[in-house]
């Protein structure tokens, strides 16, 4: 009531919206899967730290190639930095596409990055995993037989190939699977420090994984090197698209630390 009687409603619509302003010019970040614009992004939970210290991983967590720790999640959608980091891919791809229709094949769907692909009315979309109750399609994808040949324009396999024991074979399935003139992201946890993959099929305990793979159902931890050779033995041409390929300035406003790089695999 004192606001009131002492300040005109036009002059306090007018300091409202200076406060509004304000805010806004505060928020520099952006989040591309829900399309708000944020103070900040959130880090981590501490609870993956307490399960790499209790595990005793050997490995810094900081040298995983695209992995924001202090910037991981939206706090508006809880979109990842890796799912922020498909969102600008595809959202530039799915507008210059020719076609009416873009045939989507999502292995392992993240919740988020889903709920964005199915509100674009030109994706086809349909999602597949071994055992989740929430997916269209239930299926192993060393053996994809579902699905006809080159049945789709682009295929998202993000953070699958560290549980599969045969990712060698995952891959040529995939392959199998994608058009000749559409492209699959295939994303696992790449280790900036290794020169080679390392796995060890006698690690079966929780413990062991965690120490040596940096999780509890991971198979193998992946290097650079190894990463890419696997991908061009499934017959994969791999472009590398990092900051220098999307900027600077548009990694740092939405999240996604310098080191990132987006695996875009085509035939």
């Amino acid at each position: 009531m004192y606001f009131k009687k002492i300040i005109p409603v036009k002059l306090k619509d007018s300091i409202k919206k200076q406060l509004k302003l304000s805010i806004l010019k505060r928020k520099k970040y952006f989040c591309p899967v829900c399309n708000n614009k944020i103070r900040a992004f959130n880090p981590i939970s501490a609870e993956y730290f307490k399960t790499l210290d209790k595990g005793g991983f050997i490995h810094s967590p900081f040298q995983f190639e695209t992995l924001n720790l202090l910037e991981y999640s939206c706090p508006k959608c809880g979109a990842s930095d890796r799912n922020r980091l498909y969102a600008l891919f595809l959202s530039s791809f799915i507008k210059d596409f020719k076609s009416d229709q873009i045939k989507v094949l999502d292995i392992a769907p993240d919740d988020n990055l889903r709920k964005w692909l199915k509100n674009k009315p030109q994706i086809s979309y349909r999602s597949l995993d071994l055992f989740r109750k929430d997916v269209d399609d239930n299926c192993d994808i060393t053996n994809m037989n579902i699905y006809n040949d080159k049945s789709y324009d682009i295929i998202i396999c993000s953070h699958v190939l560290e549980h599969v024991e045969d990712d060698k074979k995952a891959l040529c399935e995939i392959h199998r699977v994608l058009s000749d003139k559409g492209f699959a992201i295939i994303m696992a946890p790449v280790l900036l420090t290794l020169d080679h993959d390392f796995e060890n099929p006698s690690f079966k305990t929780a413990i062991e994984r965690v120490k040596f793979f940096g999780q509890e159902d991971h198979l193998r931890i992946y290097s650079k090197h190894g990463f890419l050779n696997k991908l061009q033995y499934a017959g994969f041409n791999v472009r590398e698209l990092g900051s220098g390929f999307f900027g600077e300035s548009i990694f740092l406003q939405n999240g996604i630390s310098l080191r990132s790089v987006l695996y875009i695999a085509r035939k």
